[in-house]
């Protein structure tokens, strides 16, 4: 039989890069022109794009072209290859946007199209994580295309293989051969040719890459001279058919690149995303609260144009760091209006449930009840911020507080600074308190007397609660005493040399040496029964790094870090070290987590990270690096926008660096050696905390307290919450993070189920039925 080479034709776009979206916008507008131009010259041309977020730009502007498109379509000679919204960074997002990515994507085929894609089209992603199996054949995929990782980052058996995910699930994988050869003929095609030893069949990706533009004629008649050898136009399903019955070997996990840049640089950026898709999460939540408690409908629409800014900004380049500087204030105002939009639903929500309850604060007795919002899958133990405000209608506090529920149990509260330092005005607390999962309480706010303690400035370094201790070290970080155990150098911040360029394309790593900053200042800031707080100040060159160590009355550790950098060629890093060597690093990924041996290589972390008997958890991490005995987390690096370093630079001074100015963050510790399912949860605490709501005293028909879904699994996190997309019907996500058989009862809404996980399994529920991804039950189409 002659072997094949299958010809995918295709157009790598970068609807963001080393351009903005609206340059990029005319280059795809006449790129696709061109495609339809070229299926007219040459029938047999078969064309492969289909990026739903680039297609609604289309319909904007030249909806005449849209439709000859879905002709295309229809007729078999434009396929829809690509599956995702935008060819996201697969790294750095919590799980849901990426499932998100393959149901909204599917939906608009569907609805646009009246079909659906098999092919996750990913060719330019930095990575590919262990829980992309799963989420893409849950979201009616099949086959993934990739590029990188290349040979030289990562050793693979064969081009072609099976791809087995962290639970089990299994799909067909394909490196290509090559994409986008500027010489396909002499570079790619006649090496190919001589190869004996090349496989049944093979594909190469064909095109024009970064800027857009469509396969070009030279390239189409090298290949109609080669038909004869078994070189002929495909489309990616057809390709990966024609490998079922081969005999493919099989991968397991997470298939990684080496680049130091796209997982540390722009933290922005990164946080913004994280960001992002927490607030739609709580708005979904908050919004399905308000349903069933109040009536109230359901924004399905803005909920899914929030979703489709926050999609966009996870295209690998943006996300990546790997785009000029002018193009970030277009994704920090797209964020913000994903954000925004969030933030109006999840409130008007929230506060339709605050005037519906009947309050336990009594007039003139409380000038304040707080309506405390629960709108993620975990229940206990919250700590909790808040402020209350008390002059001009009401007299001038400057006391005591205490929170007091209906049945009469008072909650302690530790008074802190507030932020608009002008005492007296407002009060700030801080407490702990259970909460239900998805669920609220409100407690009357009661004045209690009595003068709160608040240091006074001073210069002290070291701090108790209970028996417990923290000491500010000469370089930064602190040494904690947790009864018999110590742990010395904990968050101590240094920095690395950093030649790299953007990607790092020219040096994979930072330079080995460690540079340590110099304390300028100690200070205790607060001292209280929940938790004590030290404050430190160290210098580096021209650069200030505060942080705030809060010393839990439970031992967790919070470091609050605030980075004013002006350095350039620099990585910024966050010791984590160990009482005991650990060969391996467990790292968060999207609805999941891997352990991986020592590396110098940045490496990729979606969230919480062990180490030996230390965990962390973090919304503002998302690299680090491991020596096998300490962990680096990395805060930032500042390298050069847009640097590909093609040629040596330009000797000159006006480079513009990314990192500088302010860059903050909060990590929070643990030292009982957590398992991936308990910082799973501490994660979910830290990144969508309670929402507080202060409430005037009134009557109401709802209860003081209530919960909307309730499960007794504590190794299965239900991580979201909503009304599915085509009915009312509940809808819910829940993911084992335990990595074993279990069985959970989940209530939503007075109803209960109970449901089997297999280990590592993300379950989707409608309606309290089993369903895939994209909320097709069984039967339906």
């Amino acid at each position: 039989m002659k072997k094949r080479i299958h010809m995918i034709g295709n157009t790598h776009f970068d609807p963001v890069w080393l351009w903005r979206w609206d340059e990029a916008l005319a280059s795809i507008r006449a790129t696709l022109r061109s495609a339809l131009e070229r299926m007219k010259e040459d029938e047999d041309f078969v064309y492969s794009f289909s990026a739903p977020a680039v297609f609604r730009m289309i319909e904007e502007t030249e909806p005449e072209m849209m439709e000859e498109i879905k002709a295309r379509v229809k007729e078999g000679r434009w396929e829809l290859g690509e599956g995702l919204w935008l060819q996201p960074d697969c790294e750095s997002g919590g799980g849901e946007i990426y499932i998100r990515e393959g149901l909204y994507a599917q939906r608009y085929f569907l609805e646009t199209f009246g079909m659906t894609s098999d092919t996750a089209f990913n060719i330019d992603s930095f990575g590919h994580p262990a829980t992309f199996p799963q989420i893409l054949v849950g979201c009616g995929m099949k086959n993934y295309a990739f590029v990188r990782p290349d040979e030289a980052a990562f050793h693979l058996p064969s081009h072609y293989f099976i791809w087995r995910g962290l639970d089990g699930t299994e799909m067909t994988a394909a490196r290509a051969f090559d994409a986008y050869p500027p010489n396909l003929e002499q570079q790619t095609l006649l090496p190919m040719l001589k190869d004996e030893e090349r496989p049944e069949h093979s594909f190469i990706v064909f095109g024009v890459t970064d800027h857009g533009g469509a396969p070009t004629k030279a390239d189409m008649a090298t290949i109609r001279r080669y038909r004869d050898r078994g070189v002929d136009y495909s489309r990616c399903d057809a390709f990966f058919d024609a490998l079922r019955n081969t005999d493919l070997p099989t991968v397991e996990g997470h298939l990684p690149v080496n680049f130091i840049g796209p997982s540390v640089n722009h933290t922005e950026i990164k946080q913004n995303s994280r960001m992002a898709e927490e607030k739609l999460l709580r708005a979904e939540a908050a919004a399905t609260m308000a349903w069933d408690l109040c009536g109230k409908s359901y924004p399905r629409e803005k909920l899914r144009e929030a979703w489709a800014d926050a999609m966009f900004n996870t295209f690998h380049d943006i996300v990546g760091g790997c785009c000029i500087p002018s193009a970030y204030p277009d994704a920090r105002n797209l964020h913000g209006r994903a954000m925004q939009t969030a933030d109006e639903i999840a409130h008007f929500s929230l506060q339709t449930i605050t005037s519906n309850i009947k309050m336990p604060g009594k007039n003139p007795d409380n000038a304040w009840n707080l309506v405390l919002f629960n709108t993620n899958g975990v229940d206990g133990r919250a700590i909790v911020e808040a402020e209350a405000q008390w002059a001009w209608e009401f007299p001038w506090y400057r006391d005591g507080l205490v929170l007091r529920a209906e049945s009469g149990e008072e909650i302690p509260v530790q008074i802190i600074r507030e932020e608009c330092v002008l005492p007296g005005f407002r009060s700030r607390m801080v407490f702990e308190v259970d909460m239900p999962a998805y669920g609220y309480r409100a407690f009357a706010l009661c004045q209690k007397g009595g003068r709160p303690y608040m240091p006074e400035a001073n210069d002290r370094r070291e701090v108790s609660i209970g028996e417990y201790r923290m000491r500010a070290e000469k370089n930064g970080g602190v040494t904690l005493k947790l009864g018999k155990k110590t742990y010395k150098g904990l968050f101590k911040p240094y920095l690395r040399r950093d030649i790299c360029d953007t990607w790092g394309f020219n040096k994979t790593t930072y330079e080995r040496k460690k540079e340590y900053c110099r304390l300028l200042s100690a200070s205790v800031i607060e001292e209280g029964e929940l938790r004590v707080a030290l404050r430190t100040v160290c210098l580096f060159g021209h650069s200030k790094i505060e942080q705030t160590f809060l010393l839990y009355r439970d031992g967790m550790l919070e470091c609050r870090y605030r980075v004013l950098f002006s350095e350039e060629g620099y990585g910024v890093k966050l010791a984590l070290p160990s009482l005991e060597k650990s060969p391996t690093v467990t790292a968060a990924e999207p609805y999941g987590y891997t352990a991986r041996p020592a590396s110098f290589y940045e490496k990729p972390v979606g969230g919480f990270l062990s180490h030996g008997e230390v965990g962390v958890v973090s919304g503002d991490i998302f690299a680090y690096d491991f020596d096998g005995e300490s962990v680096g987390l990395s805060v930032l690096r500042s390298a050069i926008y847009g640097d590909l370093r093609n040629e040596p630079l330009i000797p000159r001074s006006d480079y513009t660096y990314m990192g500088q100015g302010e860059t903050h963050g909060t990590v929070r510790a643990f030292f009982d050696s957590p398992t991936p399912a308990r910082l799973a949860r501490e994660m979910a605490r830290l990144m969508r905390p309670v929402t507080v709501v202060d409430e005037a005293c009134h009557d109401g028909s709802l209860p003081a307290e209530a919960t909307c879904l309730y499960s007794d699994g504590e190794d299965v996190l239900v991580t979201a919450l909503k009304l599915a997309e085509d009915s009312d019907r509940p809808a819910f996500r829940a993911v084992d993070y335990a990595g074993t058989d279990s069985r959970v009862s989940v209530t939503v809404f007075d109803r209960t189920r109970r449901y089997s996980f297999r280990p590592h399994e993300i379950k989707t529920v409608v309606g309290m039925e089993e369903a895939d991804m994209l909320e097709r039950r069984d039967g339906e189409v």
